[in-house]
């Protein structure tokens, strides 16, 4: 065979495996396009997701993230990629030993944590955990999908709330059932005295104008008569009893009186929650919420009360407001106790109409509330307090019941070491009557 057959034949050979590597380089492009495609599209749909979703290889270091991740930690994809999972999330449930593999008990592992987003909120989360294997079986990875846990941790608060205010109302109801009637003994028979006693005075008065006059009698047995009987007043103090036993009666009127109010005021915050909204006084409710919570202001402040007396009644939920209306009324006196290094501090209660709204102002003369947490104060399980004396859920009801529940506004005015103000402005609704 000739030099230039052979060239020929080696040329159409050339052509040929041109031909073969263009075809198959256009199939591995198809091929690279088509899995490029597939993964633009899984990773549009990962971004779609709302909850966060992150992505691991078997040492528990991010190759993958959502969009939802980078706006949860703060932080774009590139700087999460490469970093490790629990460097991220402090999971307890997953560790990552030397051998690369992860220690999670089954495929598939929840746990609830706390994180601290960008934004300085503790965030409840529940991440649960899943493995990945590869076609050996071998361990690969892990899909980690997070879940905001606040607004169920709100409802679960709030269910819980209604559960333990609704038992501690029936047994409030009951109590109150029970001293009702009891004390009006009381307060009837004390009355009954009292008017009684009255007469008793003048009675005595009589008698001792009558001693007098014949204690210089000359009758021996008149004068002695009338001697015995002044001794005796003197013995007994009669004066004395004359000018004490109304001041007793009083005293115990008043005392009872005091109770009845008490008893009137938690009958109020004992009725269970209601599912139609009631027509309700709000001066009523604030006075309530003063004579529940006395015991926490009534050695560190003094109450002053500025109830617009025609303030119209509004369309609510009385228990509920009355709750609210009592945390506030109890964390203005906390914060006046943490401030009053002298003497009593001062808790001022008002409210006033304002157009189809009415207004209630809480203000105290506490410690007041740093600039750069103000923004929180209404957020759930947050507090200023110290452990075991303050759960960080007060405010937040607050909050959940005037905004919420009511669809009303609540502002806060405060200066550290001068005081806070609570301002609240509910809907009036529908006014069906007034304070006279």
């Amino acid at each position: 065979m000739t030099i230039e057959k052979q060239l020929v034949r080696a040329k159409a050979r050339i052509e040929i495996l041109e031909r073969m590597v263009e075809d198959k380089t256009r199939e591995l492009y198809v091929e690279q396009l088509e899995l490029k495609n597939a993964h633009d599209y899984l990773h549009r749909i990962i971004n779609g997701m709302i909850n966060p979703l992150f992505v691991t290889d078997a040492r528990l270091m991010i190759v993958d993230c959502n969009r939802a991740a980078e706006i949860l930690l703060g932080r774009d994809e590139d700087e999460m990629r490469g970093s490790e999972l629990c460097s991220l999330l402090a999971i307890k449930g997953i560790c990552a030993p030397a051998e690369g593999q992860c220690e999670m008990i089954g495929d598939f592992y929840t746990e609830e944590i706390f994180l601290a987003t960008p934004d300085g909120k503790m965030t409840p989360l529940l991440v649960s955990l899943s493995n990945l294997r590869n076609e050996a079986g071998e361990f690969s990875g892990l899909v980690c999908v997070a879940s905001n846990m606040t607004k169920y941790k709100e409802l679960e608060r709030q269910l819980a709330q209604a559960q333990k205010l609704e038992s501690v109302g029936q047994l409030a109801a009951g109590i109150a059932h029970e001293i009702n009637t009891p004390i009006q003994y009381v307060r009837d028979n004390t009355d009954f005295l009292t008017s009684e006693f009255a007469k008793i005075i003048e009675l005595i008065e009589v008698h001792r104008k009558l001693v007098g006059s014949h204690v210089d009698d000359t009758s021996d047995q008149q004068s002695e008569m009338a001697h015995k009987a002044k001794r005796k007043a003197d013995e007994v103090e009669i004066e004395y009893l004359i000018e004490e036993i109304p001041k007793a009666l009083r005293q115990t009127l008043q005392g009872a009186n005091q109770v009845a109010n008490i008893v009137q005021s938690m009958k109020l915050f004992s009725h269970p929650g209601q599912k139609e909204k009631l027509s309700c006084d709000l001066n009523k409710t604030l006075e309530s919420a003063v004579i529940v919570s006395k015991s926490e202001w009534k050695y560190v402040a003094e109450v002053e009360l500025a109830l617009d007396p025609k303030l119209p009644f509004i369309e609510c939920f009385p228990s509920q407001l009355g709750q609210a209306f009592l945390n506030l009324v109890v964390n203005a006196a906390h914060a006046v106790a943490d401030n009053s290094s002298e003497g009593k501090g001062s808790i001022r209660i008002s409210t006033k109409p304002a157009g189809d709204t009415v207004i209630v102002e809480i203000a105290d003369t506490g410690t007041g509330i740093p600039a750069d947490i103000r923004d929180k104060i209404f957020d759930p399980f947050f507090t200023t307090k110290d452990v075991g004396k303050g759960t960080g859920q007060g405010l937040a009801l607050v909050y959940s019941t005037i905004v919420e529940v009511h669809g009303g506004t609540i502002a806060v005015e405060s200066e550290v070491e001068r005081g806070t103000k609570f301002i609240i402005s509910l809907p009036s609704g529908t006014v069906s009557q007034s304070n006279p």
